[in-house]
């Protein structure tokens, strides 16, 4: 059985430029106990990028479903499986863009995601953003470093004509018991980047609530008033999104 709970919250930054939040966050628990965590950031310079990550993620949940629905193993998911799902979100974008009459980059956008199942994990990505885990037996650690571009706050999105070229694709054989997804609005205090590894003090309090407290779906407006604090928004003025999952 698995506790989750996410939260996507507008930054700093763009509440003061009236700008809606444009993460987006999706969890998807699957029939055999598995599940999917999705976060998409979408690009501060795209008119309709808070439309995008929302596609990004629906769309992959329900490639997922299709995927096991017509008796597909999770742990036969490969690169080949995930590049073809990031071909069909890049076509609703598309549809989407063509819709609202304006060029694709306007709804352009990251994703970040693992599948979680009981003999192992699939993790993959498009840009920035990151993926922490612990294990049963292992450490704590980060699956891709954040795949940012050459200068300060670029980076890669789904909607790039060589987005399949820029996924990062892992299937790891892990008994994974807490983790964590988010957007690069947290990546400054959330990793380490003299080390390249995850802030454990920033995940292990509240892994450590999650796996305690029974009543943990309350947990999710502390989480939301967290990633609003005035100290984290001190820190960081970007839109924020967080998912955390642990298994129980």
């Amino acid at each position: 059985m698995w506790r989750h709970i996410s939260a996507s919250v507008v930054g700093s930054s763009h509440a003061s430029s009236n700008t809606p939040c444009q993460d987006h966050t999706q969890v998807t628990e699957l029939a055999d106990g598995s599940i999917l965590l999705t976060c998409s950031d979408g690009a501060g310079s795209a008119a309709f990028s808070e439309l995008g990550s929302a596609i990004a993620c629906l769309t992959l949940a329900d490639e997922l479903s299709l995927y096991t629905r017509d008796g597909g193993r999770l742990e036969r998911i490969d690169r080949s499986t995930v590049s073809m799902w990031v071909t069909r979100i890049r076509e609703k974008l598309e549809v989407q863009a063509r819709a609202l009459g304006v060029d694709l980059r306007e709804l352009a956008c990251t994703i970040v995601a693992a599948i979680v199942s009981s003999d192992g994990a699939t993790f993959f990505q498009i840009g920035d953003g990151a993926i922490v885990t612990v294990s049963e037996d292992g450490p704590c650690e980060v699956v891709f470093w954040p795949d940012q571009g050459e200068y300060v706050n670029t980076t890669f999105f789904i909607t790039t004509p060589d987005a399949t070229e820029r996924l990062q694709f892992e299937r790891r054989s892990i008994s994974v018991r807490d983790i964590a997804v988010f957007t690069d609005g947290l990546q400054s205090v959330a990793l380490r980047y003299d080390e390249k590894k995850p802030h454990e003090p920033f995940f292990a309090p509240m892994f450590a609530r999650l796996r305690a407290d029974e009543d943990w779906q309350a947990l999710a407006d502390p989480l939301r008033g967290f990633l609003l604090s005035e100290a984290l928004a001190k820190r960081t003025d970007d839109d924020k999104s967080l998912i955390l999952a642990s298994k129980i």
